[in-house]
């Protein structure tokens, strides 16, 4: 059966996403899985996106340019090496898409900096 939300979604989840000090925060994610890994079991990979304004190699700047639809804040970033697992289930909301060539250029970040 399809998948109902694809690669390069961005979403809530209904429970906030535990961070790596042991904090949970409410925050959208992008979805970074294939399309088909993404219908196999109704699964998907994500990394979280935040205002945060530390910038490093684990840093991709966002703006409203990447997105279908302008964002709801300035100044956001995805951390890439915040990635998270999650069933359709537990996917709050669909909020944005971000354009293919950004997704490409996050997909290619995140092997570069964190599976290298």
């Amino acid at each position: 059966m399809p998948a109902k939300f694809h690669q390069g979604d961005l979403i809530f989840l209904k429970d906030p996403i535990p961070l790596p000090d042991g904090k949970t925060l409410d925050h959208p994610v992008l979805i970074i899985s294939s399309n088909i890994a993404n219908a196999y079991e109704n699964s998907y990979t994500g990394v979280m996106m935040t205002s945060s304004t530390k910038t490093d190699k684990f840093s991709f700047q966002v703006d409203d340019l990447m997105f279908e639809s302008p964002l709801d804040k300035r100044g956001c970033q995805l951390r890439l090496y915040i990635i998270v697992g999650f069933k359709e289930s537990d996917i709050r909301v669909f909020k944005n898409r971000m354009k293919p060539p950004f997704l490409q250029a996050v997909l290619k970040q995140i092997r570069d900096a964190v599976f290298s």
